[in-house]
């Protein structure tokens, strides 16, 4: 583990300045490391079963930043692939690190979760899972279930409320991928996709809470998949998987109704060959970034290539910028696609990645999540293969005015979040609260073994990308304050 956990928190440092000059007395500063944080943000193993797999997880943090949740499907039986609900909190506030496993909801061979998603207010987590009954690939009836977890000493889990249940008298599962944001009341507010007695159309359904009607969202009936929500300032943001035109699909809602035609954004740029997937979408304050991974061709390629890209949402406009490439650095950028050739664009980064049926969910392709900070500027996680596959990042530092395309992010280098530790990692999800610079909480899974953990990791503002990992990487410190100084060079 390297430098990890040897932090310097929580120890006193004395520093004597003796101020030559005529000074009549010594000047000693006493500095105090800031608190010991009580979220760790070392690489930290929550799920801790090592003869049963981790499926997918997610994270949250409430809006002050004070707590951190996740959530992640674990199996019940080995290789089942599907499972119980577990929930693992911490807060900055309260002493002793990650609280003890949470059952959220307990599977069977007669009831099996598949997929959770969680999002945090103030003490309260919100959960959202599907269940497959029976737990068999040939399950007649999926579920979505919403309820909600105490994050204090007391904890637990209220009952849950069914919020929609399918049956298939084909025999496939007609609920699927999931994704849940907060209003600013702390309503919930939740996507899914949904598929026709067939099994043969896949519409992306809306639900703004858990007791109102359902809806289809414009523009969203074919073969969609993928969704994610988010929500700001009265409306909600939500992308989505076109797989039948390969397209990267968005609609809005506002208190008046859905737009009336959804938008294309990936420019209506992909192919069979080069499809965009995996999209996700953060807004905040009137910003909102989509991002997601694209198949890229290369000349000669030999192994498949993919790209991290994302558009902007222009609120004064309500219009969606060019495409363009995450990690960018300066105004020297041109989109990936704006109505033309995508394929005319040299990338500046690619990644290799799994693509095939044959591999884990948690390494096909990228799977790229985002976040934004208060102020609208956005930070990316995503897992490709080099060595083991790993998690990469990029934050966006600042906006950079181009002559052609306005206003563009100039990003950090791609770094490796998790780069002491061995191993496959994939499937990375991120979270930050709505403060400027905050932390950056990511959840993943690490291959251990054969087995898959569900991991925490996080990143503090200030922390160098792609500086040697030690233990100042996790550690925060009071400037220091020379008082009572007079003259002198």
């Amino acid at each position: 583990m390297g430098g990890y956990g040897r932090s310097r928190r929580g120890k006193w440092w004395v520093i004597i300045a003796l101020v030559a000059g005529g000074l009549s007395a010594l000047t000693v500063v006493l500095v105090l490391a800031a608190p010991r944080q009580a979220i760790p943000l070392t690489p930290t193993n929550l799920s801790m079963a090592p003869t049963l797999k981790s499926l997918l997880a997610d994270v949250a943090t409430g809006p002050d930043g004070d707590r951190v949740a996740v959530v992640w499907v674990e199996e019940i039986v080995p290789d089942e692939a599907r499972g119980s609900v577990w929930l693992r909190w911490a807060s900055e506030s309260e002493e002793g690190g990650w609280s003890s496993t949470v059952p959220v909801f307990s599977g069977s061979l007669q009831e099996c979760a598949v997929e959770a998603a969680v999002a945090v207010t103030g003490t309260t987590a919100h959960v959202v899972y599907s269940a497959w009954s029976p737990c068999a690939d040939d399950t007649t009836q999926t579920v979505i279930s919403y309820t909600t977890c105490l994050l204090t000493a007391e904890g637990g889990c209220g009952a849950a409320q069914t919020v929609v249940s399918a049956y298939s008298a084909a025999a496939v599962p007609r609920l699927s991928s999931m994704d849940l944001a907060l209003d600013g009341g702390g309503v919930p507010h939740l996507v899914y996709v949904q598929l026709d007695d067939a099994g043969s159309v896949a519409t992306i359904y809306y639900r703004g809470g858990v007791s109102q009607p359902d809806e289809a969202i414009p523009g969203s009936s074919g073969d969609s998949l993928d969704p994610a929500i988010a929500w700001s300032n009265g409306e909600a943001h939500v992308v989505w998987e076109d797989r039948q035109d390969f397209e990267i699909m968005y609609n809005r809602r506002t208190a008046t109704g859905w737009d009336l035609s959804a938008t294309s954004l990936s420019r209506e740029g992909g192919d069979s060959n080069h499809p965009p997937r995996n999209p996700d979408i953060a807004a905040r304050e009137g910003h909102a970034v989509a991002t997601w991974d694209w198949r890229w061709p290369l000349p000669g390629e030999t192994v498949e290539s993919f790209i991290v890209a994302y558009t902007r949402f222009l609120s004064d406009t309500h219009e969606w910028t060019p495409v363009f490439e995450v990690g960018t650095q300066g105004g020297a950028v041109v989109p990936v696609a704006d109505e033309g050739p995508y394929w005319a664009y040299t990338p500046a980064y690619t990644y290799t990645s799994s693509p095939g049926a044959q591999d884990p969910i948690s390494l096909r392709y990228l799977r790229p999540s985002g976040t934004l900070n208060k102020l609208g500027m956005p930070a990316v996680a995503w897992h490709a293969e080099g060595a083991d596959y790993d998690i990469r990042y990029s934050r966006a530092l600042s906006m950079v005015e181009t002559s052609s395309w306005g206003s563009v992010y100039h990003w950090s280098e791609p770094a490796v979040l998790n780069r002491e530790l061995g191993g496959d990692t994939g499937a990375p999800v991120m979270a930050q609260a709505p403060i400027v610079s905050p932390t950056l909480h990511v959840a993943y899974l690490r291959r251990v073994g054969g087995d898959w953990e569900t991991y925490y990791e996080g990143r503090e503002a200030g922390f160098t990308l792609g500086g040697p990992v030690g233990p100042d990487d996790y550690a925060v410190f009071l400037p220091l304050l020379m008082r009572n100084h007079f003259g002198g060079d």
